[in-house]
């Protein structure tokens, strides 16, 4: 009898695309081709994101495409304060090299590599007053991974393409942030499904932060769709991802996580976590929270990735975020 359930349960993963989750997740240091549009991919996000060193304050203004509609995303925070953010619609633009362009109808913007810099700029057009102009420095490269597995043989790739200082304006309706020496790095994430596709996963996860400038970690990986119960209860066990150190060797390896702070709030429709500890066989973990538990996002574009400013057991400043599809 344990013979047959135990067929059943296999059958049931490979049905899913699920049956080679166990397997580590690729990964390899990031070149700058590895934010160029990907094609044959249904969504597609690149963005810029800092922090201040003393963790106090962050920005990340992130490229929606693929699809439509399409948008330009920022969200700015300082803690102890709500997250606010801003959206506007755009179309995609002529764009040659790494990076993407975006054009009116009610924004415009562009992150592209000039020299060993990454820059950004962003505008909310007559409609929003936001805008952006930041440069990304001292350019370290980062760690590209995947395929990771989602249900459905459907996979998501990352790419944390570079990382270094970052230095530039930020022009929110809330007033004016500048930035001299902020950690930051420019990531791009693409996959064969869409953000909001609950049949896919579940919660996808990823944590960037910096302890020095040159020593980053990243924690990222999803929680496939298996059973309906998981919509209100994480299920920590089927989560599949990766941890890794960016330094002057990259490492990484298979993690297994436990999320937890899940809180019902205002946004009644999801509950994103707010700690998250991730550990690789019998090492050491990395424990991640936001500190004062204030996260958020446009949740009324997609209407599902929150993110937060964070910090961990070993010091640093970041980020931590989290996607729940929009049922």
């Amino acid at each position: 009898m344990r013979y047959v359930i135990l067929a059943a349960v296999l059958a049931l993963a490979a049905s899913n695309g699920l049956a080679a989750s166990n397997k580590p997740v690729p990964w390899r240091t990031a070149t700058p081709a590895d934010s160029l549009a990907k094609p044959n991919v249904v969504s597609e996000t690149w963005d810029l994101r800092a922090v201040s060193p003393d963790g106090t304050r962050g920005i990340v203004v992130r490229f929606w495409t693929k699809g439509n509609p399409w948008y330009i995303e920022w969200v700015w925070y300082t803690r102890g304060r709500g997250v606010p953010g801003t959206t506007v619609p755009v179309k995609p633009a002529l764009h040659t090299g790494p990076g993407v362009s975006m054009k009116e109808p009610h924004g415009s913007g562009s992150i592209r590599r000039v020299g060993q810099r990454w820059l950004l700029d962003a505008s909310g057009g007559s409609l929003n007053k936001s805008r952006t102009q930041l440069v990304l420095r001292s350019t370290r490269p980062g760690i590209t991974m995947g395929p990771l597995p989602a249900s459905g043989r459907r996979a998501a790739w990352l790419s944390v393409v570079a990382t270094g200082l970052v230095d530039g304006v930020v022009v929110t309706p809330d007033g004016t942030m500048r930035l001299r020496g902020w950690y930051g790095a420019h990531v791009h994430e693409w996959a064969t499904y869409e953000h909001y596709e609950t049949s896919a996963f579940v919660r996808r996860d990823l944590a960037l932060l910096w302890r020095s400038p040159t020593d980053v970690r990243v924690v990222w990986g999803l929680e496939p769709f298996l059973t309906q119960n998981q919509r209100l209860t994480p299920d920590d066990s089927s989560w599949r991802g990766i941890s890794a150190r960016l330094g002057a060797r990259h490492s990484a390896c298979a993690a297994t996580v436990r999320r937890g702070g899940l809180k019902q709030g205002a946004l009644t429709y999801a509950q994103p976590t707010t700690t998250l500890t991730a550990r690789c066989g019998s090492g050491a973990a990395l424990a991640l929270r936001h500190p004062d538990g204030k996260i958020g996002g446009s949740s009324w574009v997609f209407g599902q990735t929150f993110t937060g400013l964070a910090t961990s057991n070993v010091g640093g400043v970041g980020f931590l975020e989290q996607t729940i599809p929009d049922a």
